[in-house]
């Protein structure tokens, strides 16, 4: 029996590919495939539960135990993006008591992409915190940071489990292939071929960055006015931006006009980091075209409380969004 651990990182279809390890279960088991679907694991959406110390220290106790109960079994594939915070002694509890071999799959994505979607995912959460100072944060320590620097992540991963352990897997060939990350990850960790393609395989909705800025000033109002939880404002701006209600796009021309392009990626420090990745981890990328990709990202100003349109735009938008919420 095989180990197979996706382990993100996040932002890099990880939703998708668990809502699809879920939903075929059955079609994996027949191949000799266990996505473990229990209260010990969870499964409905990764295996994050497994993150705990006292969680990972029974992961080679229970695979031992699946070992034994299904001996014709081929591979177990456990899935959590958040296997990305683990520390070195906390990959050390997991490896501990794991007998059988095993591959940790990371998905590597270019970082125009991943710092903006990493950024969208905390307002979505009710972070405060503006996209350029995200960006300051990252970039004025850009060796230590998970998101810019992967060598952060693989590094200790292959320290613990040895570099031949590790599969990198270049997220963006995979998209700009037009090739479903779900298809390409069960045949080439799983050996499973013809597996169906959904026509819509996005999980996870992805606003622009000028509806995140919105959405992150929502957030702002709710907080000053203590009037409603971050869960509430995110879902009823989902509401809101899937009815592409006109409020919405009186605040957007504005701030639209403010924003400029950033770009990303394009000094030695990172492609240097990038460089050294590559050539560490040469022989364990298994995707076709890995190559460094750089891009610009959309800046909005943060100039918009000095605007008394915007502003009174704004508290329109937030005034629908609270409407009716007690």
């Amino acid at each position: 029996m095989h180990l197979i651990l996706h382990i993100g990182p996040h932002k890099t279809g990880s939703s998708y590919l668990q809502r699809r390890f879920y939903k075929d279960h059955d079609i994996l088991m027949e191949n000799g495939v266990l996505y473990p679907i229990n209260d010990w694991i969870g499964g409905g959406h990764g295996h994050a539960y497994l993150v705990d110390k006292k969680q990972l220290s029974s992961i080679g106790d229970e695979l031992n135990r699946i070992a034994k109960d299904k001996p014709s079994l081929k591979s177990v594939v456990i899935s959590t993006e958040n296997f990305d915070r683990l520390s070195r002694d906390d990959i050390k509890i997991l490896r501990e008591k794991i007998t059988i071999p095993t591959t940790v799959v990371y998905y590597l994505r270019r970082m125009d992409k991943t710092l903006f979607a990493n950024w969208q995912e905390d307002v979505k959460f009710g972070s405060l915190e503006t996209f350029s100072r995200f960006l300051l944060r990252h970039f004025a320590f850009p060796i230590e940071s998970k998101i810019v620097n992967h060598s952060v992540v693989v590094d200790l991963w292959a320290d613990v489990f040895g570099k031949s352990a590790i599969s990198i897997v270049d997220y963006d060939d995979l998209v700009g292939t037009d090739t479903d990350i779900y298809c390409h990850f069960v045949e080439t960790f799983c050996g499973i071929n013809d597996v169906a393609t959904p026509s819509n395989a996005r999980e996870n909705v992805s606003f622009s960055p000028v509806d995140s800025e919105i959405l992150r000033i929502m957030h702002m109002f709710a907080k000053d006015k203590k009037q409603c939880g971050t869960n509430i404002v995110t879902k009823r701006f989902y509401e809101l931006f899937n009815s592409k209600h006109a409020l919405l796009d009186d605040a957007r021309s504005v701030i639209a006009f403010g924003s400029k392009p950033f770009a990303v990626g394009e000094s030695v420090v990172f492609r240097k980091m990038f460089t050294e990745f590559e050539e560490n981890y040469k022989d364990r990328i298994v995707s076709r075209n890995l190559q460094f990709r750089s891009g610009s990202v959309e800046i909005i100003d943060d100039y918009w409380f000095q605007s008394d349109n915007l502003r009174g735009a704004l508290e329109r938008i937030y005034a629908e969004l609270v409407n009716g919420v007690q």
